[in-house]
């Protein structure tokens, strides 16, 4: 996954510390693999997460922080994705996410 242009250093950082919390909370074994779609939607709120930051702080400091036009590219799609100014409702991935497996006796 790749982040848009219009991310700063620290937006870059805050998304990253964001996705890698949300990664290890609903994936707490590291050696589970995560979907696309998992991946994705994780990525998704924690750039919308970022973004509302950043506009409030727009709000407060309008002439330091002006651009909040985020964006991503998962894996390799030629396509970008971007996040669009939102009702401010986030959906889940339409199928659930299974967080723990467990070995049942063998």
């Amino acid at each position: 996954m790749h982040l848009g242009g219009a991310l700063s250093g620290r937006d870059i950082e805050a998304v990253n510390k964001t996705l890698n919390g949300l990664l290890k909370l609903v994936f707490p074994d590291a050696s589970q693999p995560v979907s696309d779609e998992d991946l994705e939607w994780m990525a998704r709120l924690a750039l919308e997460s970022r973004r509302r930051v950043k506009e409030q702080q727009k709000r407060v400091f309008k002439s330091e922080f002006r651009n909040t036009h985020f964006s991503y590219i998962m894996g390799r799609r030629a396509s970008s994705s971007s996040l669009q100014r939102p009702n401010y409702t986030m959906t889940r991935p339409s199928r659930p996410i299974h967080c723990l497996r467990t070995s049942m006796g063998s």
